[in-house]
């Protein structure tokens, strides 16, 4: 991936997500290793699953997920973007 051009478009405000499988290595290695790349540099904000319906093959994994992001930025930040981050977004507030 091109984290310099992520990393461009986060400076001029832009948000991004990634979600709790690409962290948790289901995708493959490669992408495991993107996104801890993102989270170190801080171009993530959110973190969700990837659940399209209830009962669906993917289950939401949220719970694994921030553990492990807590591992990357701390659990202060990973809870956040589980829960306050996604909320202030659906609220349309800013986020810290």
């Amino acid at each position: 991936g091109d984290v310099s051009l992520l990393e461009r478009f986060v400076g001029l405000g832009m948000l991004s997500q990634i979600t709790a499988s690409s962290l948790l290595g289901q995708w493959g290695d490669d992408v495991k290793s993107f996104t801890l790349e993102i989270m170190r540099m801080g171009l993530v904000h959110v973190m969700a699953s990837d659940t399209h319906m209830a009962g669906a093959p993917r289950p939401p994994g949220l719970a694994v997920g921030a553990e492990a992001a807590s591992q990357v930025v701390g659990s202060e930040l990973a809870e956040a973007m589980v829960s306050s981050m996604p909320k202030a977004l659906l609220e349309n507030r800013s986020l810290e």
